[in-house]
């Protein structure tokens, strides 16, 4: 995935879509809050707020996102098919960061390891 948009306003809905999958994939589960915080640290806090819960919105009615937990976290649905594939030379970055994330996951509380925990079951 190449977003070539300096504003979250200029990105067209598809690579939006993209990017909330991506970054709840990241994640492993996120709230809308979680995926509304990294995208205002993106894009300097410029972003509309109504536009990611509506493509959110999209990405669970389509299935591509699953609820899970009683927090409103979000999962991407293994089930389906990906949007966008990582691009050859960014693969290695994306596992750096996938681990960074999981050292992060074991060391959290223990609600949150609860909710990862139900993921692992649903997958």
């Amino acid at each position: 995935m190449r977003v070539k948009t300096s504003t979250f306003a200029e990105m067209s809905s598809f690579d939006g879509l993209g990017l909330i999958l991506k970054i709840v994939d990241i994640l492993t589960i996120a709230t809308i809050d979680d995926i509304k915080f990294l995208l205002r640290s993106i894009f300097g806090g410029h972003i509309s707020a109504r536009a990611i819960t509506n493509l959110t919105s999209i990405l669970v009615g389509g299935n591509f996102l699953t609820e899970v937990g009683e927090y409103g976290h979000y999962h991407v649905n293994e089930k389906t098919e990906p949007i966008f594939e990582v691009r050859e030379g960014f693969k290695e970055q994306q596992i750096e960061i996938l681990l960074s994330f999981a050292e992060i996951q074991l060391n959290s509380d223990d609600e949150f390891q609860k909710v990862i925990g139900e993921v692992q079951n649903v997958s």
